[in-house]
């Protein structure tokens, strides 16, 4: 007995819909141009319905309006000599061993991971990088600047441990408990040093606070100071 049609063509059963519109059927690869042509960080294309008129789905750029600014060839000019002024300060804050922004994918990020797990880790290689060496001499003999610089080290040579700890289940031979635990902890270091970065930066944003008031303030005295001292010459003058 034959099927119905709205069972062929997948209008009556979910299953057999999803045969004839998965990933590999050729009914979806006849509908190609109209899926998303993105490119994954895992490898292969998207696969999303794109948007109206674009050839790539919302989540990679099909719901950005494009360029609304001026075409013409000074203003493109223009831009293209500010990015290349942008890209040689740059190269020059790194070469002269300055921070400069972190642009792009963050290295060493995994797959599912918590994005603040990888800005810190990130974070964190870079830290360890800058520190100073320590010594051989035994921590008792040293001075207590050396000592609070080679616990400093230490501490974080562990946090950057915690976050470089795998996570993938084969590793922990599918424990997902023991996954969630790991995540757990790594997100607790990555907010460890996230607050320790916004206090510091809050210090220094302090600091430079407190000298643009104290040259404010200096600037201020300087004018009164002269304006007394004309107000002064002028009394000397009438006197006279």
């Amino acid at each position: 007995m034959a099927q119905p049609a709205a069972v062929i063509y997948g209008a009556g059963c979910r299953s057999t819909r999803l045969s004839l519109y998965g990933a590999s059927s050729p009914m979806l690869r006849r509908l190609s141009p109209k899926r998303c042509r993105a490119r994954r960080h895992g490898g292969g294309a998207c696969g999303n319905w794109a948007m109206k008129g674009k050839r790539v789905c919302k989540f990679h750029g099909g719901l950005s309006p494009g360029r609304q600014g001026p075409r013409d060839p000074d203003h493109m000019r223009k831009l293209r000599e500010g990015s290349q002024r942008w890209y040689a300060e740059r190269r020059a804050r790194k070469t002269a061993g300055l921070r400069v922004v972190r642009m792009g994918r963050l290295p060493g990020r995994r797959k599912n991971e918590p994005i603040q797990v990888s800005r810190a880790r990130a974070a964190m290689d870079d830290i360890v990088k800058g520190l100073p060496a320590v010594g051989d001499e035994p921590f008792e003999s040293m001075p207590v600047a050396e000592q609070f610089d080679a616990l400093r080290r230490d501490a974080m040579l562990k946090m950057r441990e915690v976050l470089h700890l795998p996570t993938d289940l084969p590793t922990l031979d599918g424990d997902k408990m023991a996954q969630h635990r790991r995540y757990r902890l790594q997100l607790e270091a990555a907010q460890t040093i996230i607050n320790g970065s916004i206090k510091l930066d809050d210090a220094s944003l302090r600091h430079q606070q407190h000298g643009d008031w104290l040259e404010a303030f200096n600037k201020k005295l300087d004018e009164a100071e002269a304006k007394l001292a004309k107000n002064d010459d002028r009394r000397f003058q009438r006197m006279k």
